[in-house]
């Protein structure tokens, strides 16, 4: 019965690791294509955007 539980426990974890590297790929490319957008006028926008997300 030990070994069965020991088993479960570990099915879980690899779960929970999972959608955080999802979550931390898909904030990469945002902040690319932000950045490919500095010569258009929303550009301040979105700075003054990030500059209130960060506080």
């Amino acid at each position: 019965q030990v070994k069965a539980w020991s088993k479960l426990t570990l099915k879980p974890s690899p779960l929970k690791v999972i959608p955080r590297i999802h979550t931390t790929s898909v904030q990469v490319p945002m902040s690319v294509i932000l950045y490919r957008y500095d010569t258009s006028p929303f550009s301040i926008k979105i700075d003054h955007v990030l500059l209130l997300k960060n506080i």
